[in-house]
């Protein structure tokens, strides 16, 4: 009722209606017949009014005038027309409406006796649930069931009715959309003829302009000659890029296969180094063994001594100076690698950017040919366009020779990288021969002790950070020139026990004791023999 009542207030402000039926066509949907009723009629207005602006040759004052006259009569005839539709339309609302009136009076009294026959069956459900404790009794079953398949039949019969009244809503509200369209089609048609009028003043301006036109088709067809010329040249430069970029491209990969071999190279160089040290300090320790058996033949070599000393000074600080350049060279050939690992992504990212830009160009290509149909008009627009592709084929030349320096920096940096490997790998061996003459130095000076070298030896095994393998080569090379025995090589974590057991000196104490601890009890013994 309430959708009622805001239907009759929006369509109150109508004008009155008689109470003839209309006819069937305009009752089945008159949506359609007012939508291509108004389509035909414009459809009319333009075709007539197309004429006056694409004719080539001058018009007669009375033609024109004639041609005015059926404008505007033909222009009176559609607003008639649609002056009848819209009293048609206004009859078909109001019908509607005592339609939906009805509708909804039907379903209101549906509704009431749905509600009646709900109490009714919640009563008997009541009632029969009282008597079926008492007795089953088959008939007010059989009435129960007849009053629920009434209530089923009643709420079809409701479902049905309220279908209907929203199908009754939606149809109105149709046609009242078509209603305030035909109202804005009448003040459309006002408008239309006074647009004729400006349409008929501009079409005299259009001659003129037609006949400028075609003397500037001459001219832009001579130019438009001449850009296709151009546009074959710049598709041949573009075929040259397209090569060069494929060779670009095999040249990457030619270098990052190079790249690879030259790593896994590298890496073998590296576990082979690994296998000769250890090989080295097996060595080591087995001539130690040989020197300390032959200790009694080294005597008469105390007169030089001193001179010994001095070497081993000097051999110390040599160590330390290689050991540096050592450092150094590492880390310069970890700095180049990182250089030609940057210079590869930049190679990469290079190539991705020309054949993105060959893309982009193939792409520009062929809108440039899908333009070239309405090339006439827009002439201007085309030369600043190719300006622009000129601009951007000499970037791309100017990126290809950047590419061909780029590559000459790679190949340098390879060399500089291979001639630091082959430096690391002489300093490496200079390395172990200086370590292997301070050791045998060190074996044949007895039992006396150089101060500065154990110093120096000892602060650079405090400076080395824990876990690494440096602090374990210079802990050995003490425990050497220190000639330790097994248990204070044990003590020092140098060897282990044989089984697992715990090894005790001879006043009970662990001799797996910490550094400090041995270093303490070395200078208590050289201080002791130094003041005896």
């Amino acid at each position: 009722m309430e959708n009622n009542s805001s239907n009759e207030a929006e369509l109150g402000s109508t004008k009155p209606v008689s109470q003839e039926k209309p006819q069937a066509a305009v009752l089945s949907d008159p949506e359609t017949n007012a939508s291509d009723g108004w389509d035909e009629q414009e459809s009319d207005l333009w075709d007539e009014s197309e004429p006056a602006s694409t004719t080539n040759g001058p018009l007669t004052n009375n033609g024109h005038h004639k041609k005015e006259v059926e404008e505007e009569n033909h222009t009176e005839d559609a607003l008639a027309e649609l002056r009848s539709r819209l009293s048609r339309c206004e009859i078909e609302i109001s019908e509607k409406r005592r339609e939906l009136e009805l509708k909804s009076e039907e379903l209101a009294q549906k509704t009431t006796e749905l509600d009646s026959k709900e109490q009714e069956l919640t009563e008997l459900r009541a009632i029969s649930s009282k008597k079926l404790e008492e007795s089953d009794s088959e008939s007010s079953q059989k009435h129960i069931k007849e009053l629920e398949a009434e209530l089923e039949a009643t709420k079809k019969e409701r479902d049905d009715t309220k279908q209907q009244l929203e199908g009754f809503l939606s149809k109105i509200s149709s046609m009242k959309t078509v209603f305030q369209n035909y109202k804005v089609t009448q003040s459309e048609l006002e408008e239309l003829k006074s647009e004729m009028e400006t349409v008929q003043a501009e079409s005299a301006t259009l001659k003129s302009e037609v006949e400028s036109l075609k003397s500037s088709k001459g001219n832009l067809e001579t130019q438009l000659h001449d850009k296709e010329e151009e546009n074959q040249s710049l598709k041949q430069t573009l075929e040259q890029l397209k090569a060069q970029a494929a060779d670009l491209n095999n040249e990457c990969d030619r270098l990052s296969s190079q790249l690879t071999n030259l790593r896994r190279e590298y890496q073998l160089k590296e576990e082979t180094g690994q296998d000769e040290k250890y090989s080295l300090e097996n060595e080591v320790s087995r001539l130690t063994k040989k020197l300390n058996e032959q200790k009694h033949a080294y005597n008469e070599l105390e007169v030089a001594q001193e001179e010994l000393t001095m070497e081993n000074k000097n051999l110390s600080a040599t160590i330390e100076e290689l050991s540096n350049k050592v450092e150094q060279k590492e880390s310069e050939i970890s700095h180049y690698a990182q250089l030609v690992e940057n210079s590869e992504e930049k190679w990469e990212a290079k190539v991705k950017e020309l054949d993105e830009l060959v893309k982009k160009k193939e792409q520009e290509i062929r809108i440039l040919e899908e333009e070239k149909e309405g090339f006439q008009s827009q002439e201007g627009k085309h030369e600043a366009i190719i300006a622009d592709k000129d601009e951007e084929i000499a970037k791309l030349k100017e990126e290809n020779s950047k590419i061909a320096s780029l590559q000459e920096e790679v190949h340098t940096k390879q060399l500089i990288i291979g001639k630091l490997r082959h430096e690391a790998v002489i300093l490496n061996e200079h390395l172990t021969k200086s370590m292997g003459m301070l050791k045998q130095q060190s074996n044949q000076s007895k039992n006396t002790v150089d101060r500065d070298l154990i110093s120096n030896l000892f602060l650079n095994f405090l400076q080395f950070p824990r876990g690494d393998t440096k602090k374990f080569e210079s802990l050995q090379l003490i425990s050497d020139l220190l000639e330790w025995d097994e248990s204070r090589r044990v003590q020092a974590g140098l060897a282990h026990t044989v089984g697992g057991a715990k090894a005790r000196d001879e006043e009970g104490r662990p001799l797996r004791q910490s550094f400090i601890s041995l270093w303490t009890d070395f200078l208590e013994k050289e201080s002791s023999k130094t003041a005896k």
